[in-house]
C-alpha cells in the first residue's frame, strides 16, 4: 500500500533515507496553471538533479534536471506547447525498502526557464532547467507592467499587494498575510518596471515579513520564521544520522554592536524659525509675510518642549488648532504627551482647521547591545554624543560581542539611502536597527555541512546540531540548500540561532519599544498566569522564573 510521506513517523522517514542503497527517481507533473488537475506526467530515472534553495534571493528555487528511460502519460501533439504555458511540479521518488513503492517528495513548483528543455522521445531522455513561479514576475518569465503605476500613500497593503499579483503575474493564487498597515507615501513606478520590483518594495518596508512562491506554487506573504517558538524541521539525532562532514567560517571583521539609520527626509512647504510652548499650545513662527494657513501646506518646526497632552498650535495671527496624528486607517486622534520631543525637527501638515504630525523631518534612531542595562546618566551621555534621541538600547546578557563587554567598547554601522529612505517613522527605524544589530553583533558563526538530501527540509527553517568538531549542540537557520542528487547529497549552509533578541514582532518582548531592561522583566512577571510565560506554574519564587526562562531561552539543542 502505497504512503506519502506525510503519513510517515520521523523515524520512517529517517529509515527511508539511510537505507544503504536507494532507488531514486523524479517525475513532472504539468499543469495548465497551478491550481488545475496535471494533464501530462512524465516519470524517469535521474541522471542530473541539481537544485538550488536560497532564502535571500527573490526567485528561490532554481533547478536542473535530466531524466532517462522515461515515460510520458500522454504525448502532445507538439512538445514545445507542453512547456512553455505550463507549471511543473517536480517530485522526488525514493523506493520504500520494505514495500517497494515510491515515496514522493515535493521538490517546487517551476516555470521553464526561457527555452532549456530537449526531449528524445526515441532514446527516451529528457532534459531542462526549471526556475520557481515568482520568475513570472521578473524578465525571466514575466512581462513589465506596462503602464505608469502610481499607489498612493494610505493604500491597504495586503490589498495591494494582492491587486499586483492578479493583474500583472501570470500565477495569481496567493496567501497574504493581513498587514494592519498601510502605504506610507506614494509609489511611482516607469512601464518598464517588473512586477517582483513593485513587490520587493512594499514587503521591504516591514522587514519581519516575507515573500515568495511556496511549494505548491502560492504566493506567499507571512512572517519571517526566526521566532524562539518555532520548531527545529530536524533533531539532533536526525542531523546525526545524515551529516557526512563540516566546515564553517566566522566573520569577526563584520561584527558591529550598534547600528545607526537615518530614514526617509520629509520636505515641508514652509520651515519655521521658532516653535515655543506657551500653555500647551506651539507659537509658530514662520516669517513676517506669513498671514494665512492654506489646507495641505506643510511646516518644519522644532519645539522647545516636549509635546503635552492635547497639544494645540497656533502660527503667528492664525488662529490655533488642535494637534492630530492619522492612523493607518485613516482616523485621527490627539497627539499624545511626549510624541514630539524638544529639539528636533518635524513636519507638521495642516488640513481641515487641525494640524497634523507628519514625522520627523529626519529619520534618525540607532540600536545598541549592551549586556547590563545602562544608567540614564550613561543613555543620556550617548543620546548627546550622536544628537539622536531615539536610542533603543537593548540588553542580552549574554552576548560576547555587546558594548560593555569587556574589551569590545562600541562599534558602529552606518545604514542610510537605497532601501533606508524608504523608513518613514520612528517606529519602523528603531525595529530595523535593533534587526541590523541583532545580526551584526554576532560571530558571524556559519557553518556549511554536506549531508545525505533531505527532500522535506527548506530554508528559513530551524535544525538542531551538535558539531562533530568541537561537541556543542546549538539550534541553526538554514540559509541556502544545494543538491547534487549524482551522489545523493546535499550542501546546506545555516548560521547560529540566538533567541534572545526582541527585533520582531510578536516576541515576549516585540511590544516594548523603547523600554528598559526593567520593563521587559516587567512584561514578563506580568504574564504569570495560567497558559503565560510560565504555564500553571506555582510556588516558585521570582529569580527561579527568572532563571528559568533564560535557560528556556538559550539557544542550545536538547
Amino acid at each position: 500500500m502505497a504512503v506519502t510521506w506525510q503519513e510517515m513517523t520521523r523515524d520512517e522517514r529517517l529509515a527511508l533515507l539511510t537505507q544503504p542503497t536507494k532507488q531514486v527517481m523524479m517525475r513532472l507533473l504539468m499543469h495548465p496553471d497551478n491550481n488545475v488537475k496535471a494533464t501530462t506526467e512524465i516519470q524517469g530515472l535521474i541522471t542530473t538533479f541539481s537544485l538550488s534553495i536560497d532564502s535571500s534571493t527573490s526567485i528561490r528555487r532554481t533547478a536542473n534536471i535530466a531524466l532517462h528511460n522515461i515515460t510520458i502519460s500522454e504525448v502532445p501533439e507538439r512538445l514545445s506547447t507542453l512547456w512553455l504555458n505550463r507549471v511543473v511540479r517536480a517530485e522526488y521518488g525514493i523506493a520504500h525498502h520494505i514495500t517497494g513503492t515510491m515515496v514522493w517528495f515535493p521538490i517546487g513548483s517551476f516555470v521553464l526557464s526561457e527555452n532549456q528543455y530537449s526531449v528524445d522521445i526515441e532514446q527516451r531522455e529528457i532534459s531542462l532547467t526549471l526556475l520557481d513561479m515568482m520568475a513570472g514576475a521578473t524578465q525571466e518569465r514575466g512581462n513589465p507592467i506596462g503602464s505608469e503605476l502610481t499607489i498612493p500613500a494610505g493604500s491597504n497593503v495586503r490589498s495591494t499587494l494582492e491587486d499586483i499579483i492578479e493583474r500583472f503575474v501570470p500565477h495569481h493564487q496567493h496567501v497574504v498575510l493581513n498587514f494592519g498597515s498601510t502605504i506610507p507615501y506614494d509609489i511611482e513606478k516607469q512601464r518598464s518596471t517588473y512586477p517582483q520590483e513593485v513587490l520587493d518594495e512594499i514587503v521591504g518596508l516591514w522587514r519581519e515579513y516575507q515573500h515568495y512562491y511556496s511549494l505548491d506554487g502560492v504566493y506567499t506573504v507571512d512572517f519571517a520564521p526566526l521566532t524562539y517558538s518555532d520548531a527545529p524541521t530536524l533533531q539532533v539525532d536526525e542531523m546525526a544520522a545524515i551529516v557526512l562532514s563540516e566546515s564553517g567560517q566566522n566573520s569577526y571583521a563584520d561584527i558591529k554592536n550598534c547600528t545607526e539609520i537615518w530614514g526617509q527626509e520629509l520636505d515641508a512647504s514652509h520651515a519655521a524659525d521658532s516653535c515655543v510652548q506657551t500653555d500647551g499650545t506651539y507659537a509658530v513662527h514662520i516669517d513676517d509675510a506669513f498671514n494665512v494657513l492654506e489646507d495641505g501646506m506643510t511646516i518644519s518646526v522644532v519645539p522647545d518642549t516636549d509635546s503635552v497632552a492635547s497639544q494645540r498650535m497656533k502660527v503667528q495671527g492664525t488662529p490655533m488648532y488642535p494637534m492630530y496624528i492619522q492612523h493607518g486607517d485613516g482616523t485621527f486622534s490627539l497627539l499624545p504627551q511626549g510624541r514630539m520631543l524638544a529639539n528636533v525637527s518635524y513636519v507638521v501638515e495642516y488640513t481641515e482647521q487641525r494640524f497634523v504630525l507628519q514625522g520627523e523631518s529626519q529619520i534618525h534612531v540607532m540600536a545598541m547591545e549592551f549586556n547590563t542595562e545602562p544608567t540614564e546618566t550613561v543613555k543620556a551621555q550617548y543620546r548627546q554624543t550622536y544628537n539622536c534621541p531615539n536610542i533603543a538600547f537593548v540588553v542580552n546578557p549574554f552576548s560576547l560581542y555587546a558594548c560593555d563587554h569587556e574589551g569590545m567598547g562600541l562599534m558602529k554601522t552606518v545604514l542610510e539611502g537605497g532601501e533606508y529612505e524608504n523608513i518613514y517613522t520612528t517606529a519602523l527605524a528603531l525595529e530595523r536597527a535593533r534587526y541590523e544589530t541583532w545580526k551584526t553583533s554576532r560571530a558571524k558563526s556559519t557553518k556549511t555541512l554536506r549531508c545525505l538530501y533531505v527532500p522535506w527540509l527548506d530554508v528559513n527553517q530551524k535544525v538542531s546540531y551538535r558539531s562533530i568538531v568541537d561537541g556543542e549542540a546549538h539550534q541553526y537557520i538554514v540559509n541556502k540548500i544545494a543538491v547534487n542528487n549524482l551522489d545523493g547529497t546535499m550542501t546546506i549552509e545555516m548560521t547560529q540561532f540566538y533567541p534572545l533578541y526582541s527585533w520582531m514582532r510578536g516576541t515576549l518582548w516585540g511590544s516594548v519599544l523603547k523600554g528598559t531592561w526593567g520593563d521587559r522583566l516587567s512584561v514578563a512577571w506580568s504574564d504569570v498566569s495560567d497558559g503565560g510565560v510560565w504555564g500553571s506554574k506555582t510556588g516558585e519564587t521570582w529569580n527561579s522564573r527568572l532563571n528559568q526562562r533564560w535557560q528556556d531561552m538559550l539557544p542550545v539543542a536538547e
